[in-house]
């Protein structure tokens, strides 16, 4: 199993809906919402390493 942490950075407005956006992508276990340089981090659990284009799943 791999575990990746993912660190978003969106505007501020559109912080629950990128969330919850990024919460119904399959694997996505958790979506936290933080302060700093990021404003998101979502937990993803995957069975193997095959890039499955997460990198391009939401766009808003």
């Amino acid at each position: 199993m791999i575990t990746t942490i993912i660190l978003i950075k969106t505007q501020h407005s559109k912080i629950s809906e990128v969330g919850e956006k990024i919460a119904s992508i399959k694997g996505v276990t958790e979506v936290y919402s933080v302060s700093g340089r990021y404003n998101l981090v979502a937990i993803r659990h995957k069975k193997n390493r095959i890039d499955d284009g997460l990198q391009n799943a939401v766009t808003i």
